[in-house]
């Protein structure tokens, strides 16, 4: 729903300066991706925390969700994918790739957390085995010996 209201957006300037509708466009999409990011720091986005002042019923977007919310705003052509594509006078800081690259949301980054969260969950699963596990003793393990 966001992209569409930010493509409505971007389609109002079209007729008079294209430009400043990818600008609005892409500050827009830009700063509400910095506030639905999650944020290690404060275990939560600042959406959560300092707008809303809770956690029920506001999501929070991972490297995948803001690689989501990018692609989606290039599939919509909401802004240009390079500064070479359209007007010579286009900042090339409002383009789709810059922004991704801004928002952490490139590959590297989605698979960056992949692996943290997998070594995380690893981690947190060898530690719960290591203290629920029974000793051998208490098991009666061992060989059989009569």
């Amino acid at each position: 729903t966001l992209v569409k209201k930010l493509w409505e957006i971007r389609k109002s300037y079209e007729g008079d300066m294209i430009e400043a509708g990818w600008r609005v466009a892409g500050i827009l999409g830009f700063a509400t991706a910095k506030l639905f990011s999650w944020d290690w720091k404060r275990l939560g986005s600042p959406m959560q925390l300092d707008v809303v002042g809770k956690r029920i019923g506001v999501p929070a977007w991972f490297a995948n969700g803001r690689r989501k919310f990018w692609d989606m705003m290039e599939h919509y052509d909401v802004i240009p994918p390079n500064e070479y594509c359209y007007y010579p006078g286009f900042d090339k800081n409002y383009t789709i790739h810059n922004l991704r690259r801004l928002n952490h949301a490139e590959d590297h980054d989605v698979w960056t957390e992949i692996i943290m969260g997998t070594v995380a969950l690893s981690v947190a699963l060898t530690f719960w085995n290591a203290f629920t596990a029974k000793d051998e003793e208490e098991s009666g393990g061992g060989g059989g010996h009569q």
